[in-house]
C-alpha cells in the first residue's frame, strides 16, 4: 500500500507537531520518512528521485516570506496523532485482523448467551405464571 501526496507544485510540506507528543511522533515521523518515503520530482520529461531538506522549528507557528515580501503563517492544529499510532509493517496489519476476528468471535458468543437468557427468561416466566396459578387456585 502507498500513500502518495500530490504537492502540486508545493515546495514545503507543514506538519503541525503539539509540543505534548513531539518526543513520540518525531521519533515515528522520521523513521517513517527514513524508511518509507521517496521523493520525486516529475516534470513533462523526465521523474527523478530527489533528497528531501527537512528541519524542526521550534514553536506553534511557521512563517513564510517570499521573494516580494509575501508572507503566509500557519498556525496550530488541534488533532494530534495519538500514542496508539504505530509505524506500519505487516504486523500490524495482521494484528488488526486478529483483533476484528477475536471481536467478532466474541460477538457471536455473547448473541448466542443473549439468546440463551432470553429462552431461560421465557422459561422462567412461564413457571412462574404456573406457579401463581396454582396458588391463586389452592386460595
Amino acid at each position: 500500500m502507498f500513500a502518495l501526496i500530490e504537492t502540486n507544485s508545493a515546495t514545503h510540506i507543514a506538519i503541525h507537531i503539539p509540543a505534548g507528543v513531539a518526543a513520540d511522533s518525531l521519533a515515528k515521523l522520521a523513521q517513517m520518512f527514513e524508511s518509507n518515503a521517496t521523493f520525486i520530482r516529475s516534470s513533462w520529461r523526465d521523474f527523478q528521485v530527489v533528497e528531501p531538506k527537512m528541519s524542526i522549528i521550534l514553536g506553534n507557528t511557521y512563517k513564510a516570506q517570499d521573494s516580494e515580501g509575501e508572507t503566509l503563517l500557519i498556525a496550530d492544529r488541534s488533532e494530534v496523532i495519538g500514542a496508539e499510532f504505530v509505524v506500519e509493517s505487516p504486523e500490524v496489519y495482521r494484528s488488526s485482523v486478529d483483533a476484528r476476528k477475536k471481536a467478532e468471535d466474541e460477538i457471536a458468543k455473547l448473541s448466542r448467551e443473549i439468546d440463551s437468557l432470553k429462552l431461560r427468561n421465557e422459561q422462567l416466566s412461564e413457571a412462574l405464571k404456573a406457579a401463581t396459578a396454582v396458588t391463586e387456585d389452592v386460595e
